[in-house]
């Protein structure tokens, strides 16, 4: 295993994402043959926006393994991760790639606001679908976890 690994998003999953973002083009390009004045222009502009924010989100998307941890980047979050604070990576259902579960417990909520961040926060443990498989994903997670969780 090198000292670095970096994986880029299933090829699925960046069709999927390229072929929004074209759909989202196509929509801004069709607003604006309609002409409406301002309001298919302001359409036009919003589907445009969707469609490059997704494109780019897809093609900016990696998942960097050190080891120090592994760092999931997205188009606007660089979230890294130690292996210490690991118990496990298994499979995710969907389009999802992995799931890590936590090595210590959090305190339970108390509040409703409390309550609100939990269940909101649970994406933050959620890893997308990053190389050619999901088992193999999983797999590599696991090895590096079990490499350098005590380093």
């Amino acid at each position: 295993m090198d000292d670095r690994l970096e994986l880029r998003l299933h090829p699925a999953v960046m069709a999927a994402c390229v072929a929004t973002g074209v759909i989202c083009i196509v929509i801004g390009l069709i607003a604006l043959g309609g002409g409406r004045g301002k309001s298919a222009a302001v359409v036009a502009l919003a589907a445009w926006a969707v469609g490059l924010l997704v494109v780019a989100t897809a093609i900016r998307s990696r998942l960097l393994l050190t080891p120090d941890g592994f760092r999931a980047r997205y188009l606007w979050s660089r979230r890294s991760v130690p292996w210490s604070a690991v118990r496990e990576f298994w499979e995710a259902p969907g389009f999802l790639g992995a799931i890590w579960t936590p090595r210590g417990r959090f305190p339970l909520p108390t509040t409703r606001l409390q309550w609100a961040r939990a269940v909101w926060g649970v994406s933050r443990y959620e890893i997308a679908l990053f190389g050619a498989s999901r088992r193999e994903l999983v797999d590599t997670l696991n090895a590096w976890l079990q490499r350098y969780a005590g380093a």
